[in-house]
């Protein structure tokens, strides 16, 4: 082996620690400071047990499985004489707390819970230092292993796939439990699975809802984590991240938690975001579409791009993927799978019984997604449903209020109920909240913005915009604090307007320049009261790169550290905003996150440092250097001087 070769192996643990100190920080907020000469996690290493070995009352058979806190083995249960598959944490993590509590909660949560379709747990133990729990041994494949193959099948042309629900089944041959004794193989039609693959899920659904009726969150809902049966059921598997929902608070520090391409928008945004079991609906929602699609709805080639997606958007409509699902399953699918919490099913107990419903040619009792026509039978009789339509009128054609692209809405009615006509001060009236609120009018505008937006007129979209998000606020100014409901419906306009936004820019000319409409737009929805409108403007703008995005981000967070700003908002973009700074790769960025770095707390520091090691040039290495060779700045100050001596 080379010398040259010999130093690259040497700089990949260093830098494995600047990352797991970046991850770290992010995690937990507050920490220990590291030390030159010490792991930031501890070690993988250690001697792990192997075949034939034994561990208290369970002799290991082979090696199945590892994951990101153990490794699951095939073993030999001694007093009872019974295959078990026995998950061993890594020796090196038996001393960190945070790992040995992750550890211990997943065990504590399957415990609880009783149901087929719930791995359940047999025993739990410690051996010669070594941490395991004793589950049932599962035979057969997990489900994404059975979409694999779906595919595969279908590439070639094959009529069906025929899971050996025996096939994991190795080594010593001992007695099973009474279920394991049913064994048979499954098959799944290529061309038609999707009853099969509906029912499967329901009966997931029903397991899940015991989950959650016991107030546990799974939080890592995907095809991995379905494992088939001797009989050919699909078993929910590994609550390593799952949560009572009294543990479960909105982070402050962005813990990134779950399977990317599964997870929910809530928990993509990772900061000051409430995940509560609505999650589970929505990535249970997005493996059956893949299931019934064999496609992925939000998986990118990088970890930014998936969320990016999952974030902003919009799935494929499955029967496009697919022509033989039934508009039905399309339906209950894709309300499973709303970016709005509170537009998905309510429960899993929802999702599965709207699933038994086609199962049993029911008709479902969610409808899909129809533009104005409900809006119109439900209020077409009231008065502010009228004057609403005037509001999109005069939007539309440019009359006395809102003329000239909706530039400043307040100049605009102040010149309406100067000058207007009755019917534009009768607008005013609703737009200053002089009047009642109305509330199907907000419905009725914010369904005018989707339709301008989906037509390609995204000034005229901001401007209805603006004047919905101006109605709730007067409202809620009064005390009508019922009127929150409207808010997500608001959000997810504006996140489908910034989408809409990006699409137009990338598809123009190829320069670092923003549109003055882009800018003005952008800078509105970085003051944004919703966390979510803002994280979308933050990876935009980190995704466009160019001095007027580092421009428009340095502005925002400089908001951001001004006291009025925390107690408006309530949460904490700043680790966002730097995060696009880096993104951005600008060479005038570095400065400017060096600024935060006063006063900042661990996880900020952390996040300025990971951002600064995203941006080439010497700019960033300068500010990397005086961040190493500070004394007051703990775990940040290591994790530059190691990042600039293995990357030297």
């Amino acid at each position: 082996m080379s010398s040259e070769s010999s130093s690259e192996d040497k700089k990949k643990p260093g830098l494995r620690n600047l990352l797991e100190a970046v991850g770290k920080a992010r995690m937990e907020g507050k920490e220990e400071p590291i030390t030159d000469s010490g792991d930031l996690f501890p070690s993988l290493g250690g001697r792990e047990p192997g075949e034939g070995e034994t561990l208290g009352d369970f002799e290991l058979l082979r090696e199945v499985g590892r994951g990101g806190m153990g490794v699951i083995y095939e073993a030999h249960q001694k007093s009872l004489k019974r295959r078990v598959a026995l998950k061993v944490l890594y020796p090196g993590l038996s001393s960190s707390e945070k790992a040995m509590s992750r550890f211990r909660r997943e065990a504590e949560a399957v415990a609880r819970l009783s149901h087929p379709g719930i791995i359940p747990i047999y025993a739990v133990g410690e051996d010669r230092g070594l941490n395991f729990f004793a589950m049932r041994f599962l035979d057969g494949p997990n489900l994404a292993q059975v979409i694999d193959e779906l595919k595969r099948a279908k590439g070639e042309g094959r009529p069906a796939v025929v899971l050996d629900l025996l096939g994991a089944s190795h080594g010593k041959s001992v007695a099973s439990d009474r279920e394991d004794t049913r064994s048979t193989s499954f098959e799944l039609d290529v061309g038609n699975f999707v009853f099969q693959a509906v029912d499967l899920m329901a009966s997931i659904a029903e397991a899940l809802e015991v989950a959650h009726k016991a107030g546990i969150i799974h939080r890592d809902i995907k095809p991995g984590n379905l494992v088939f049966d001797r009989i050919g059921q699909l078993v929910l598997t590994d609550f390593g991240i799952a949560k009572t929902e009294s543990e479960v608070s909105i982070t402050r520090t962005g813990e990134f938690i779950g399977s990317p391409a599964y997870i929910s928008p809530e928990q993509a945004m990772t900061r000051r975001v409430k995940v509560d079991h609505r999650s589970d609906v929505y990535s249970l929602g997005v493996t059956l579409y893949e299931f019934l699609t064999l496609d992925q709805p939000f998986l990118r080639p990088t970890l930014e791009a998936t969320l990016r997606s999952i974030l902003t958007k919009e799935p494929t409509p499955l029967r496009r993927l697919n022509p033989k699902i039934p508009k039905d399953v399309e339906t209950v699918v894709l309300k499973a799978m709303e970016k709005d919490p509170d537009r998905r099913f309510g429960s899993v107990a929802e999702f599965s019984s709207e699933l038994r419903r086609i199962l049993n040619f029911e008709a479902i009792r969610v409808t899909p997604v129809g533009g104005m026509t409900k809006i119109w039978r439900q209020v077409q009789r009231n008065r502010g449903f009228a004057v609403s339509m005037v509001a999109i009128g005069l939007l539309a054609g440019g009359l006395v209020f809102l003329k000239n692209r909706l530039d400043d809405v307040e100049s605009r009615a102040g010149q309406a109920l100067a000058g207007g006509s009755p019917l534009d001060q009768e607008l005013v009236a609703f737009i200053s909240g002089e009047d009642r609120f109305d509330a199907e009018g907000v419905m009725s505008l914010l369904e005018q913005a989707r339709q301008s937006i989906a037509e390609g007129r995204l000034e005229e979209a901001f401007g209805v915009v603006r004047v919905c998000d101006r109605r709730i606020e007067l409202a809620l100014s009064r005390g009508q604090q019922g009127l929150i409901k409207f808010v997500p419906s608001s959000t997810m306009v504006k996140v489908d307007l910034i989408r809409n936004l990006m699409i137009e820019l990338e598809n123009g000319e190829k320069n670092e320049l923003l549109s003055p409409r882009a800018r003005r737009i952008f800078d509105h929805m970085l003051q944004d009261a919703e966390p979510l409108v803002v994280k979308n403007v933050l990876v935009s703008l980190g995704h466009f790169g160019g001095l007027q995005a580092v421009s428009l981000l340095v502005h925002s967070l400089n908001s951001w550290q001004e006291s009025s700003v925390w107690l408006r908002f309530g949460f904490d973009m700043r680790g966002d905003i730097l995060e696009a700074l880096g993104q951005t790769g600008h060479p005038s960025a570095p400065a400017h996150i060096e600024q935060a770095l006063a006063g900042a707390g661990p996880a900020i520091q952390m996040e300025a440092v990971r951002a600064l090691t995203r941006i080439s040039g010497s700019e960033s290495r300068s500010v990397l250097r005086r961040i190493a060779m500070s004394s007051g700045l703990e775990r940040a100050s290591t994790a530059a001087r190691i990042f600039l001596e293995e990357n030297r």
